[in-house]
């Protein structure tokens, strides 16, 4: 492991970037999904393992204002991040870049950005929520799966509240 993480500091000499993306189907209108995505009052989906052994945990998320360049906070447990909106396309895309993080782990991992695609069909909206990250740990073989588990475990967590919302999805 110490051998291979020389030989990539040596080969990577800026942090890697990974994008983690999740998706869902609901049976609920685009602009229902959209309504629930854009501010939250309070998040209460099914906690993945992670979560009860310290990832934080998301509470909330505000959005002040409805265009490219609002602002969106999303309140953690331990702390929080601060979005401006890149895209604002509703019903079907938001796209928001990461502005300010206060969150642990901010020294070897940060949230580049985030992306919500909406999807209609003829049963409902699948929405797909892309996370990117940048982190400096390596050997990347051990690390990657680790942070990719945390930020999947983080979408589960909100596709679980969003699910909540729409009990019929699938």
């Amino acid at each position: 492991m110490f051998g291979g993480q020389e030989l990539e500091m040596k080969t990577f000499t800026e942090a890697r970037t990974e994008s983690v993306t999740t998706s869902i189907h609901l049976s609920a209108t685009p602009e229902e999904v959209w309504a629930n995505i854009q501010s939250l009052d309070k998040l209460a989906g099914r906690k993945p393992m992670l979560m009860y052994v310290g990832l934080p945990v998301p509470q909330r998320c505000e959005l002040k204002g409805k265009s490219v360049g609002s602002k969106r906070i999303c309140y953690f447990d331990q702390g929080s991040i601060e979005e401006i909106v890149l895209e604002w396309n509703p019903p079907s895309r938001m796209r928001l870049a990461i502005d300010r993080t206060n969150m642990p782990g901010r020294h070897w991992l940060e949230f580049d950005g985030a992306q919500y695609d909406l999807q209609a069909d003829a049963t409902g909206t699948t929405i797909t929520r892309v996370t990117t990250i940048r982190s400096n740990l390596w050997p990347v073989w051990y690390w990657s799966r680790f942070e990719i588990w945390g930020v999947a475990s983080e979408h589960e967590y909100l596709f679980s509240d969003l699910a909540q919302r729409f009990p019929d999805h699938r």
